[in-house]
């Protein structure tokens, strides 16, 4: 077990997956308030003397990406992360981090807000700039933040299924999820059924009718799910991590590095003409590819033949030139050329 700092960090350096907690000190938040004092948990598969990508997820992944043989936890990437791929945990190191809420239930959440808390897991563990930033859905947003934010520390930044700005359509979808959940008196049953409404939206439109062929069927499914997640979450995290998606809007001309989006052609909830938004707006150099699938926003977990080889291209390519790692702003006519293939990369 070796000790960093003033009781803030413990890690077992002799694990491949060392799974910690830092603890961060109060900070103003992104809108106003104390966040009070947090303990985050955080994971990092490899070591720190190797570069460090970040890798992010969803608002119900935690800070496990891959499989913990130590504890038998399962990662919720594990298939990309992982000893046989390129995030291997031996020439490129993953952390993660659970998000935070905020302790004063009253105060607004923001992503800038976790973007903040990276940076002071960077600072304490004495990393130095981080060869990419990775964030699929939330962690996307989160993602985009902190490169936003924090250039000096994002060599690289790659987006699965996040833009910089939300839909008038997901966003409604999140404020009746969220009215469910108060009508219930923030109980567990009004979470559970929150939950099933949100499932409905993670697929493109017709992959519960491929899937399903009675309504029975296709609510049991939604009860599972709307289950498991209350094992999980609280009425209140959710609550504070949902609005804090629908707050969330970066200015694309603030990222200066340069940037992968993958975007998913039957994504319900960020619609393809968002993500080329983003890509026409960001201030470097800027891949878009936009992978046809039936999982809609589900793709980052489900279509990985095509993903692994984009992030692995993507990385390796950056990492020949990170030794040299530095910022210079371009003009978007110039440096902004997103390039968008439809073809399913995995063939």
């Amino acid at each position: 077990m070796r000790y960093y700092g003033r009781l803030d960090v413990y890690m077992n350096m002799k694990s491949t997956n060392k799974q910690f907690t830092v603890a961060i000190n109060s900070f103003e938040s992104h809108h106003g308030g104390q966040s009070g004092q947090l303990f985050v948990r955080c994971s990092l598969y490899g070591q720190m003397d190797t570069p460090v990508v970040v890798v992010l997820g969803g608002i119900s992944a935690n800070h496990l990406v891959t499989d913990d043989h130590a504890t038998g936890e399962k990662g919720w990437w594990s298939d990309v992360v992982s000893s046989k791929e390129y995030l291997n945990g031996e020439h490129v190191s993953v952390l993660s981090f659970e998000y935070i809420t905020l302790n004063n239930k009253h105060l607004k959440l923001s992503t800038h807000d976790q973007a903040h808390v990276l940076s002071q897991i960077q600072k304490k563990l004495k990393l130095n700039p981080f060869l990419a930033v990775i964030g699929c859905s939330y962690g996307g947003m989160v993602a985009q933040a902190f490169a936003s934010t924090y250039p000096h520390l994002t060599q690289r930044l790659i987006c699965l299924v996040a833009a910089h700005r939300n839909s008038i359509r997901s966003q409604t979808l999140r404020s009746l999820q969220r009215q469910i959940v108060a009508l219930s008196g923030h109980n567990n049953q009004g979470l559970a059924l929150a939950r099933g409404l949100a499932m409905t939206t993670y697929r493109g439109l017709d992959e519960f009718d491929q899937r399903f062929s009675q309504l029975e069927e296709a609510d049991a499914y939604l009860k599972h799910h709307g289950q498991r997640f209350v094992s999980q979450f609280s009425p209140e995290r959710f609550v504070q991590l949902s609005a804090s998606i629908d707050d969330h809007q970066i200015n694309p001309d603030d990222i200066i590095s340069p940037t992968l989006l993958i975007a998913i052609d039957s994504d319900q909830l960020v619609p393809v003409s968002l993500v080329q938004e983003m890509a026409n707006g960001i201030n470097a150099p800027c891949q878009l590819h936009i992978l046809p699938s039936r999982y809609g926003h589900d793709g980052f977990l489900k279509e990985l033949t095509a993903i692994k080889p984009l992030l692995a291209n993507f990385l390796s390519e950056q990492q020949h030139d990170s030794t040299n790692f530095q910022h210079s702003r371009h003009h978007p006519a110039s440096f902004n050329q997103a390039s968008t293939s439809r073809a399913n990369f995995g063939c």
